[in-house]
């Protein structure tokens, strides 16, 4: 998370190049080690995994409904075998 917070039941917005709308979060998860533990919110620093999204991409932007400015998509590079 780049700065605010977000909790288990928050509206948020997905936004990016292939897609906008608004789905509430149905699940907030962060790791220890290589389990997934829940949780009731997190707060910018934190990283976190997010649940109840119908589609999402990589570097697709989430934030506040009423807020939501997309940031600058990031190149991902096509795996090599």
């Amino acid at each position: 998370m780049v700065s605010g917070g977000v909790a288990t039941n928050d509206v948020v917005r997905v936004l990016g190049p292939e897609r906008d709308y608004e789905t509430k979060v149905t699940g907030l998860y962060c790791f220890v080690g290589i389990q997934r533990r829940p949780l009731p919110e997190a707060r910018s620093g934190d990283i976190v995994a997010l649940a109840g999204f119908s589609e999402v991409g990589i570097g697709d932007t989430l934030g506040a409904p009423e807020e939501v400015a997309a940031m600058p998509p990031i190149a991902v590079d096509e795996p090599t075998v």
